[in-house]
């Protein structure tokens, strides 16, 4: 029977996690049969290996079960996960997230005769807390985007219309083969590259004001986990999707609104996550955010798009790339930070 939708689920050491996604696809209204489900585990430590070939015993017909020889990291396993597919169209779910029963038969039912690259829903960042009014936020209204001109991409990619995390969508997979849309393997913030490519080659994307996709706030997971030097990956990815945008040409058309992209996802963003990443924030990770920055984007304050796109906060944040601060200022910069999060 010829597949849907190729669901690709990175796995690593989610063994008591795993039966939440994995029931959250038995479930789908679209029927499992429909599915075409490829868990790639990266070397894990536990039993998740076990949990897999479990469920693929159970779905022969819907499972590929792969594992991987050494821990690659989840930008490796999504590409691996890419290669294998064989649906019209792919999404990804990370193995301790979990959605709603009809997110996959809804997306795949609206992209159905419109040519659309991608659509998605909502998503929220779910732990375990009940969540209220949640109908005043997803209404079911759906926005059809066409990006066909240089002008409506720089609004496009200066909107952030799609946000950054590359779940809760599901693309055509010519779209993504075509265009050589991929994650970076070997480090976290792997999905940097993946979002940034998507922003310079959708055309026809659709986005649904529907609750679909539950993303688990695991305080183990990569991009969660307190004081790890995984966190200065980010630098190195964000200076490999800087640089394949230029390889790419796109800098020529787009270069003040892919200087501003960068300052927000680049600087602002992993500028506020510090203080919550750390016990004490590293002043030599600032440090080093201030260097990468100024030298990309070194006349940042003549930005047109700052004044527009950004708020308050983050040109008073923007401004610490000016200023010569020393490592006791830095800590009072990141009490100012908790506190505009409420954090305590």
């Amino acid at each position: 029977m010829e597949k849907k939708i190729s669901v690709v689920i990175p796995c690593y050491n989610v063994e008591n996690l795993i039966d939440r996604c994995l029931g959250s696809l038995v479930d789908q209204t679209i029927g499992i049969e429909n599915l075409e489900i490829i868990l790639i585990d990266d070397f894990s430590m536990d039993n998740t290996w076990g949990k897999i070939l479990d469920f693929e015993s159970r779905f022969p017909d819907s499972v590929m079960a792969i594992r991987l020889e050494q821990n690659s990291r989840q930008g490796t396993a999504r590409n691996i996960g890419i290669k294998y597919s064989s649906a019209e169209y792919i999404t990804f779910i990370d193995s301790d997230d979990w959605i709603e029963n009809d997110m996959l038969e809804t997306m795949y039912a609206s992209m159905q005769g419109d040519d659309i690259d991608l659509a998605m829903v909502g998503y929220i960042r779910d732990d375990g807390s009940p969540v209220e009014n949640i109908t005043s936020f997803f209404d079911g209204t759906k926005k059809h985007m066409i990006i066909d001109s240089v002008e409506k991409r720089k609004i496009f990619i200066m909107c952030m219309s799609i946000g950054t995390i590359t779940c809760a969508k599901l693309y055509r997979k010519s779209f993504i083969v075509d265009n050589n849309i991929f994650y970076v393997e070997g480090l976290a913030y792997e999905d940097h590259m993946f979002a940034l490519l998507l922003y310079l080659y959708a055309k026809n994307v659709l986005i649904i004001n529907q609750l679909g996709y539950h993303y688990w706030v695991n305080p183990k997971s990569t991009v969660l986990t307190k004081n790890s030097t995984r966190h200065y990956e980010q630098l190195e990815v964000d200076d490999m999707t800087w640089n394949e945008s230029i390889k790419r040409g796109f800098f020529d058309t787009y270069k003040e609104e892919l200087e501003a992209y960068f300052l927000q996802i680049g600087f602002l963003a992993p500028l506020k996550n510090l203080p919550t990443l750390y016990e004490s924030a590293p002043y030599d990770l600032f440090l080093k955010l201030k260097e990468v920055t100024l030298k990309k984007v070194p006349n940042y304050p003549r930005n047109r798009y700052i004044n527009e796109y950004f708020t308050e906060f983050d040109k008073t944040l923007l401004s610490l790339l000016s200023l010569d601060i020393c490592e006791k200022d830095f800590q009072g910069v990141c009490e100012a930070i908790k506190i505009k999060k409420g954090i305590k």
